[in-house]
C-alpha cells in the first residue's frame, strides 16, 4: 500500500497525508490518493510503500528509514464453528453456548449461515453487548488456539 509521509522538522515523528485538504482555495478529496502523487510530492510529502506504523518511520537526510519492527501477536479471531464448539466443551462451557444460541432467534440464524465465526464481527459484538456472551468465553477460545496461529 501506497503511502505518503511528512516529518516534522527533527525527522522523528511521521505523520501521512490528510484524505481531504484544501489547496489553492479549493477542496481536494481523496488527496492521499496515489492518482494525486504528483500533486502530493509537489506539496513535499515522500511516498512510503513499506508496512511499518509511522512510529516506526524517521527521516535522515531526505531518506525515510524503517526501523527495526515487529509485529504484535494479536490474538486470533477467526475459527470454525467446531473449534469453537469443542473448545467450549473441553472447558465445560457447551451448555453455555447452547442456552446463547437458543435465547437470540437472530444469532442462532447468523450462527447456522456461517461457515466460520470472527470473534471481531457485529453479530458477536452484539451478542457481548446483550450480555449473551461473555469477554472471558470469548478470552478462553482464542487463548486455546492461540498457539495455532
Amino acid at each position: 500500500m501506497t503511502r505518503y509521509i511528512k516529518f516534522d522538522n527533527d525527522g522523528l515523528n511521521a505523520y501521512e497525508a490528510p484524505r481531504t485538504t484544501i489547496r489553492g482555495g479549493r477542496r481536494i478529496l481523496g488527496y492521499s490518493s496515489p492518482s494525486n502523487e504528483e500533486m502530493l510530492l509537489a506539496d513535499g510529502w515522500l511516498r512510503y510503500t513499506g508496512d511499518r506504523p509511522l512510529d516506526k518511520l524517521k527521516l535522515w537526510k531526505g531518506v525515510i528509514i524503517e526501523e527495526e519492527w515487529e509485529p504484535e501477536d494479536v490474538p486470533p479471531t477467526k475459527f470454525t464453528k467446531l473449534q469453537i464448539r469443542r473448545c467450549l466443551r473441553k472447558h465445560g462451557y457447551e451448555d453455555e453456548l447452547d442456552r446463547i444460541l437458543s435465547s437470540n432467534v437472530e444469532l442462532k440464524k447468523d450462527w447456522d449461515d456461517c461457515l466460520d465465526i470472527d470473534l471481531n464481527d457485529e453479530m458477536v459484538k452484539e451478542a457481548v453487548k446483550k450480555g449473551l456472551l461473555s469477554q472471558e468465553l470469548i478470552s478462553l477460545i482464542q487463548s486455546e488456539y492461540e498457539s495455532q496461529y
